[in-house]
């Protein structure tokens, strides 16, 4: 999300984190328009998946 800002508003998205573990963790996106969204989303699918090797013990 780094760099991700919306053209016409100059806002970045923002990310609301909810749940009382990592286990039970939920993560959700919004910003200030449909627009910004669009950016947001597109700059997640260009992102590349975490290896299963690298994320750390339980």
């Amino acid at each position: 999300m780094r760099g991700v800002r919306c053209p016409e508003h100059h806002q970045a998205p923002r990310l609301h984190f909810h749940g009382v573990s990592l286990d039970e963790i939920t993560i959700s996106l919004s910003g200030c328009c449909a627009r910004l969204m669009e950016l947001a989303n597109a700059q997640i699918a260009l992102a590349e998946p975490v290896r299963e090797d690298l994320r750390k013990p339980a």
